[in-house]
C-alpha cells in the first residue's frame, strides 16, 4: 500500500506499508463484540512534512479529499447527526507493529529541520476498545523496541546553554 505525497512536497511516499497481515476468525457483523486473533503491520514508512507556510502535507491530503465547503461535506455532516447503532467492542489478541520508520521534515523559515527513527517495533497483546458506550482501553502487554533516532539542530537555533550549579568549595 502506497500513498504518494500532495503537489508541493517532497517525492518521498507520505505512507507505504509493504506487508499487512490480518488473522480473524469467523465475525458475525451484529455482534457487540468482534475477535481479532492478529494484526501485523510489516515495515511502514511514514513521511510527515511542513512547508514554509505552516500546512501539513497530511492537511492537504485531507483538504484535497474533502475540500472546504463541498457538498460531500455537507452530506457527511447531516449524515453523522443521525442516530446511529454503537460500535462493537473490539479486541485484538496481537498486534504487532514490525519495522516503522517516521520521517519528520520541518521548512523553518524556508530551512528545512529533520527529525525522526529508523526501525521502531511495538508489539501489544490483549487490547479491549470500547466496551460499551464508554470506550474504555485495557491492555496485557506492550513492548517497545527503538532503533536510528535522528534529530536536527533546528536551524533558527544558534548554540546550547548549559547551566552547571557552582559546585561547594571546602
Amino acid at each position: 500500500i502506497k500513498l504518494d505525497q500532495p503537489s508541493g512536497f517532497s517525492t518521498s511516499p507520505l505512507f507505504e506499508l509493504k506487508k499487512l497481515t490480518l488473522e480473524l476468525p469467523e465475525i458475525d457483523l451484529s455482534s457487540p463484540k468482534w475477535n481479532v486473533t492478529q494484526v501485523a503491520f510489516e515495515t511502514l514508512n511514514t513521511s510527515i512534512e511542513r512547508d514554509a507556510e505552516g500546512r501539513t502535507n497530511l492537511q492537504q491530503l485531507v483538504e484535497s479529499w474533502f475540500p472546504p465547503n463541498s457538498a460531500t461535506n455537507k452530506t457527511q455532516k447531516s449524515e453523522t447527526t443521525k442516530k446511529s447503532p454503537p460500535l462493537p467492542e473490539l479486541v485484538f489478541e496481537d498486534i504487532h507493529l514490525k519495522s516503522f520508520k517516521l520521517q519528520l521534515l520541518d521548512n523553518i523559515k524556508g530551512k528545512p529541520w529533520n527529525a525522526g527513527f529508523d526501525d521502531l517495533d511495538i508489539q501489544v497483546t490483549g487490547l479491549e476498545l470500547g466496551k460499551q458506550q464508554l470506550i474504555p482501553i485495557s491492555l496485557n502487554a506492550f513492548k517497545l523496541s527503538l532503533k536510528g533516532l535522528s534529530v536536527d539542530q533546528a536551524p533558527t537555533f544558534d548554540g546550547c546553554l548549559l547551566y552547571t550549579s557552582p559546585s561547594p568549595r571546602d
